[in-house]
């Protein structure tokens, strides 16, 4: 049974973006190191950028694992992206006392779309090594 076309997809969007997210981190770097004066302390400032490694890690090893036809790594992304979603949130909100704007809302409508795919019975008995007849 041949990968899933939508698995696929799914999986080099999360290594395109992890990669493309690396762009901001080393701006904000950029930023912290030039001017310390920012509306937050700048150890607010400085725990940004390990949470975007953090998060850059996570989504390239989902990525690669699923890639790889691993169900733990499915599993993993359909629960730990919308916490990371929450998460963004959360942040937005008590980090800097504003909402994280419509980034939050373009994540989660992303995630549903995953969520839908990764979660289609010929695609869940492709992770799990069964054999589906009428696979589309």
């Amino acid at each position: 049974m041949n990968r899933p076309v939508s698995v696929t997809v799914i999986c080099w969007l999360l290594i395109l973006f992890a990669f493309a997210s690396v762009v901001p981190v080393l701006i904000t770097l950029r930023v912290i190191e030039e001017n310390a004066t920012f509306p937050l302390t700048s150890r607010t400032y400085a725990t940004l950028p390990i949470i975007a490694v953090f998060n850059i890690t996570i989504q390239l090893v989902m990525a690669i694992g699923m890639l790889k036809r691993e169900d733990w790594a499915r599993l993993v992304f359909l629960w730990a992206t919308p916490l990371s979603i929450l998460a963004g949130l959360i942040w937005g909100v008590i980090g800097t006392g504003m909402g994280s704007g419509p980034g939050s809302a373009v994540k989660a409508v992303l995630y549903l779309v995953c969520l839908w795919f990764l979660t289609r019975p010929h695609v869940v008995a492709w992770f799990k090594r069964e054999a589906r007849v009428g696979t589309h």
